[in-house]
C-alpha cells in the first residue's frame, strides 16, 4: 500500500462520535442479542463449522470473560444504531437494475464488532460460479483504510471453498464509514439447492499501512435455486490453437445477472487468451472479471442491451509468461471470431 496516500487519508476525521446517536428500541436490541448469541448445534455436526459460528464470540470478547454478553452487545450498539445504509451499491457496479436484484439477492444487516472496528454483513448474492458481498465498516477507534473489504474465507455447508479470483470497490461514505462490494470466484464449485453461507473476515487495512487483525464471521442461510432456474447454457464447441497454446470454447451461460463465456486451456503457457465481445450491433460487453491459465477458465461480462440477439467474441492472444519472461505481445485473431445466437428468451429475462 502506499504509505503517503494512507498518511494523506489520515487528515479525514472518522470518529463517529460526531454524529448523532440514534438510540435502537427494545425490540431491536432483543433482536441484536439474538443475533450476536451463539447458534447451538448437536456435537460432532459440523464441526468445523460450529468453531466458525464460535469466532463471533471471540471477536466480542466473550471467550475472555473480559465482556459478557449483555456488554459486548450495550458497547457495540451506539456504533451498530450509525452505520449507514449501502445503497445502490451492488446495483451500480454489477450493472444490473435492482428489481433484477431483489429476485436474487439475500438482505442480511447482521453486525460483528472487533477491535474497535464494526462490520455489518450487508447482502450476498450467488451468480453462477461467483459470490457477491457488500459490507459497511466503521471505527470509533482506527481510520480505515479506502480499499475493498475482501473476505479471508468461504464455507458453504461447512467446507471451505477455494475462491481463485475476483475484484471489487469501496466508497466511503459522508459518515465516515466504507461501503465495500467483492465479487469472487468459487472456482469449480456449483452451488445448488438451500445452503448454509459463511464469511470470515481477519484482516482490515488501516489507513496508517498497518493491519487490524481480529474476527469478523458471519453465517446466512442461502439459495441457489431461483439463480439456477433462470440460467441457460448454450453450446459453442470452438478450438483455437496457435503455436503450443490450445484452447477449447466450450459454452455461453446467461444468467438474469451476467454472461459468462466457459473454456479451457488445454495446453501451453506461452500464450494467454481474452474475448472482446460486442453484439450485432457492435456495442461492447464490459468484461466483469475471470480465470485465465487454467483447465477450467471463464470471462464474465456485463449483460448487453436487450436488443441483443447475437454475440460475437474476437479472441486476442498476449503472453502467458510469468515475471522477466513476459512480453507486450499482443496478437488480435479475427479469423478466428465465433458468433453465438441468443434464445428468444434467456435465463428467463424478456427479450
Amino acid at each position: 500500500m502506499n504509505k503517503e496516500l494512507y498518511k494523506l487519508l489520515n487528515g479525514a476525521d472518522i470518529d463517529l462520535r460526531l454524529y448523532e446517536e440514534e438510540p435502537l428500541g427494545a425490540g431491536e436490541r432483543r433482536q441484536l442479542q439474538r443475533r450476536l448469541r451463539l447458534r447451538r448445534q448437536p456435537r460432532g455436526r459440523r464441526l468445523r463449522h460450529a468453531a466458525l459460528i464460535g469466532v463471533i464470540a471471540v471477536g466480542l470478547g466473550m471467550s475472555t470473560g473480559l465482556l459478557p454478553l449483555e456488554r459486548a452487545v450495550t458497547a457495540a450498539m451506539p456504533l451498530l444504531a450509525k452505520l449507514p445504509g449501502v445503497g445502490q451499491l451492488m446495483e451500480t457496479y454489477l450493472h444490473v437494475p435492482e428489481p433484477v436484484l431483489s429476485e436474487f439477492k439475500t438482505t442480511v444487516g447482521e453486525t460483528v464488532t472487533d477491535e474497535g472496528v464494526s462490520i455489518r454483513l450487508d447482502e450476498v448474492l450467488l451468480d453462477n460460479g461467483r459470490l457477491v458481498v457488500t459490507t459497511t465498516a466503521a471505527s470509533e477507534s482506527h481510520a480505515l483504510a479506502p480499499v475493498p473489504l475482501w473476505p479471508d474465507a468461504i464455507y458453504i455447508d461447512g467446507e471451505q471453498i477455494y475462491t481463485p479470483g475476483g475484484g471489487g470497490d469501496v466508497y466511503k461514505t459522508p459518515e465516515g464509514a466504507m461501503s465495500s462490494i467483492a465479487t469472487l470466484d468459487l472456482g469449480t464449485y456449483e452451488p445448488s439447492g438451500e445452503l448454509e453461507l459463511t464469511v470470515v473476515y481477519r484482516r482490515l487495512s488501516a489507513a496508517d499501512g498497518t493491519t487490524i487483525h481480529g474476527q469478523w464471521a458471519f453465517t446466512i442461510a442461502s439459495s441457489a435455486e431461483q439463480l439456477a432456474a433462470a440460467t441457460t447454457t448454450v453450446p459453442i464447441g470452438h478450438r483455437i490453437e496457435l503455436g503450443d497454446g490450445l484452447f477449447e470454447i466450450d459454452s455461453l451461460t446467461w444468467t438474469p445477472l451476467s454472461v459468462q463465456l466457459n473454456y479451457r486451456h488445454l495446453g501451453g503457457s506461452t500464450y494467454d487468451i481474452r474475448f472482446e465481445a460486442t453484439d450485432q450491433d457492435g456495442q461492447p460487453l464490459q468484461v466483469l472479471g475471470g480465470t485465465s491459465m487454467a483447465k477450467h477458465s471463464h470471462y464474465r461480462y456485463a449483460l448487453p442491451d436487450a436488443s441483443a440477439t447475437r454475440l460475437i467474441f474476437t479472441p486476442q492472444l498476449f503472453s502467458g509468461e510469468e515475471g522477466a519472461a513476459k512480453t507486450d505481445v499482443r496478437i488480435p485473431l479475427p479469423e478466428q471470431l465465433f458468433e453465438v445466437e441468443l434464445p428468444q428468451a434467456v435465463g428467463g429475462a424478456e427479450r
